[in-house]
């Protein structure tokens, strides 16, 4: 792949710039802050576009570069891909994604997958490479190769990282700690006892002991339930029976009070006849009494007239007198008894009159005695067929006291299984908070135990993690690092003329060098612009691992640690081994561009 051509409309301080690569090496040079590094952020931000996290900085890289008061916060970059196919790529970084065209000028964004995130991924889709890759090989910044002497082991940590993990910000024993130190904090091992998993176990099995307690002390509910059924059916049945007997009451009270009004007929009747016979008696005696006067009265006239003398003059008066007092008494008691036989014919007529009084009362009782019965058999059948499950006995045969006798039973009973329901009710009361005790406690197991299985879950996955990274590391151990190890070998031979033959590594002390000797030493005791020769030659080394494409080699400031010896060398080196990529260098030194003077060596100037 090489980059042809740069045009920016505006990014950052850069304004209207267009750059033009025509040459396999290119040098971009300016001072300090001309902008050197506002182009390298430019050519990755049109692949990549512009990220609007801060990623731990204080502002972003998109806030970074837009123009303060210019709108027109785009640029344009012209490229060619191995095969020989060209594309221009046109991004305003306002916008999420970019418009492609290839090399006839047709717009063919829409054949590349969109990522929801990035966007666009044209780049990523010609060339095999992602972003974080792009500037971990062919991409050096300034701020990763210009070290302090005292931190070269950064450098050094680096060239292990690319050596163990193909990545120069990923140590394989330090992410292997980590995994291991999060598994620990995070989750908790049989060994440990105040971490997560262990407090989540130990809470488990106390409130699964307290849960046990409490699903011991609430069983009494079904117990309670039942009896409480049982009660509710016996109160329903009792109530029933009362029910029932106050029916019989009612009809017993009832019954007494046509038995009572039947017995006032009954008497009325009997006073009726005894009414009846003294009339009779009356009757009797009166005509009695007027035989006997008239037997009396003639009696008294034979026996004055045989007494007498019925010549003298005066006994003819007396006897007149006499016989006139009779007939007066007899034409009186005629009248009396004319008046007592008109009586008795009255009495005879009320005599008829109670008679048939006495008849309709005795038909009215015999009435009244059949319906009674009558009523009481149809109660005893309604009663029946309402109650078929009552057992009620000969309720209907007892007197009205025996029933109210066994009403007050029956409420009594009745009573008792109310009291005995209440009694339920209240043991329910307090079975109930501990009823709601046990769900909260429930509910609290089972939240513990999802949490319990997401730390399981994290601890598997930390393990998966752990085992693929050792996987992993194998494989690059027996694949990448033997490759590595010989490009960096190679490479390093040619670039210190030789000097550094042998180059080993192992888990254990890391990068050893071999010396003239045949002794082996650290890569930590060599010198700064050694350590940075070795690490150049990994990254370089990387770069034809990773992609088909033969991608630019971008160095911004990537030399400051070289001398001049060690400059010329690497540059060489540069054009004799990597004459089919484009090398691009940003410096604010002349020392590479007298050093390609001095070589012949063609290459584009571009002066910021």
């Amino acid at each position: 792949m090489k980059i042809n051509r740069i045009k920016i409309n505006q990014f950052g301080k850069i304004k209207d710039k267009d750059i033009e690569l025509k040459n396999n090496i290119s040098i971009i040079h300016g001072k300090n802050e001309a902008g050197k590094t506002t182009i390298l952020k430019f050519i990755a931000g049109m692949f990549y576009g512009i990220s609007k996290n801060k990623n731990g900085k204080e502002i972003s890289d998109f806030e970074k570069y837009e123009p303060w008061r210019e709108t027109n916060y785009s640029g344009k970059i012209e490229y060619s891909l191995d095969d020989g196919r060209g594309y221009e790529v046109y991004r305003d970084f306002r916008k999420k994604n970019p418009q492609i065209y290839n090399d006839k000028s047709e717009d063919i964004s829409k054949e590349f997958p969109i990522n929801k995130n990035r966007g666009n991924d044209f780049f990523k889709e010609q060339t095999g490479m992602e972003e974080d890759v792009f500037y971990n090989t062919i991409l050096l910044e300034q701020n990763n190769v210009v070290l302090e002497k005292n931190k070269q082991n950064e450098l050094v940590q680096k060239m292990t990282n690319i050596i163990s993990t193909g990545q120069d910000n990923i140590s394989y024993k330090k992410t292997l700690e980590k995994l291991k130190n999060k598994l620990i904090e995070e989750v908790g091992t049989e060994r440990t006892t105040e971490r997560p998993l262990n407090k989540v176990e130990e809470e488990l099995r106390k409130l699964e002991i307290e849960y046990d307690k409490l699903e011991n002390e609430t069983s009494k509910q079904y117990s309670l339930n039942k009896n409480e059924e049982i009660l509710k059916n016996q109160i329903k049945n009792q109530e029933q029976i009362l029910k029932v007997l106050k029916i019989i009451k009612n009809e017993r009270e009832t019954e007494e009070i046509e038995k009572e009004l039947i017995k006032i007929k009954e008497k009325e009747i009997k006073e009726l006849k005894e009414k009846i016979n003294n009339k009779k008696i009356d009757e009797k005696k009166e005509v009695k009494k007027g035989k006997n006067l008239t037997f009396f009265i003639l009696l008294s006239i034979v026996i004055l007239a045989f007494i007498f003398n019925p010549i003298k003059t005066i006994n003819y008066v007396l006897l007149f007198i006499f016989i006139a007092i009779v007939s007066y008494k007899l034409m009186k008691t005629k009248n009396e008894r004319q008046k007592k036989r008109e009586d008795i014919i009255k009495q005879q007529k009320e005599i008829e009159i109670l008679q048939e009084t006495i008849k309709e009362k005795t038909e009215y009782i015999e009435e009244k005695t059949n319906q009674l019965n009558k009523n009481i058999e149809e109660k005893k059948r309604e009663i029946k067929n309402l109650y078929t499950n009552l057992y009620i006995g000969d309720m209907f045969e007892k007197s009205l006291e025996q029933i109210k006798n066994q009403i007050e039973k029956e409420e009594v009973k009745n009573n008792e299984l109310k009291m005995n329901l209440a009694e339920i009710e209240i043991q329910r009361k307090n079975i109930l908070p501990k009823i709601d005790e046990m769900v909260e406690t429930e509910e609290r197991i089972k939240s513990l135990e999802k949490q319990k299985e997401e730390l399981i879950f994290i601890a598997t996955s930390i393990q998966i993690a752990k085992q693929t990274l050792e996987e992993a590391y194998d494989e690059i151990k027996n694949s990448l690092t033997p490759q590595f190890m010989a490009n960096l070998t190679e490479t390093i031979k040619k670039i210190s003329n030789e000097k550094y033959k042998n180059i080993k590594f192992n888990d254990e002390e890391g990068i050893l060098v071999e010396i003239d000797n045949g002794e082996y030493k650290k890569v930590e005791r060599l010198s700064t612009g050694t350590i940075f020769q070795m690490y150049l030659s990994l990254r370089l080394a990387m770069a034809r691992e990773i992609t088909h494409e033969k991608m630019p080699i971008i160095l911004d400031e990537a030399f400051a640690y070289y001398d001049d010896e060690r400059l010329e060398n690497i540059l060489l080196y540069l054009k004799q081994n990597y004459n089919q990529y484009q090398i691009i260098i940003f410096t604010c030194t002349n020392r590479e561009k007298d050093i390609l003077d001095r070589n012949s060596i063609t290459y584009d100037l571009i002066e910021m």
